[in-house]
């Protein structure tokens, strides 16, 4: 997964220091107790949705931001 623009930006600026960083991950059951799962695009791996939650944005629209192949 590519880094986002704020990520590089702030990368820039502390090298590679330890930063802790918020994110999300959302389980989605249909009724029949299916999970959702999305495929990685880099790697294929299957992964709950979810993500680093960036500045000015809500868990809940950082767990559902697209994806892009």
């Amino acid at each position: 997964m590519p880094m986002s623009s704020f990520l590089c930006r702030l990368r820039e600026r502390v090298g590679h220091e330890l930063l802790v960083l918020p994110a999300v991950t959302g389980l989605v059951f249909d009724a029949a107790g299916n999970v959702l799962l999305v495929r990685q695009s880099e790697g294929g791996e299957w992964a709950a949705p979810g993500g680093a939650v960036e500045p000015d944005e809500s868990p809940y629209d950082a767990v559902s931001r697209p994806t892009t192949p």
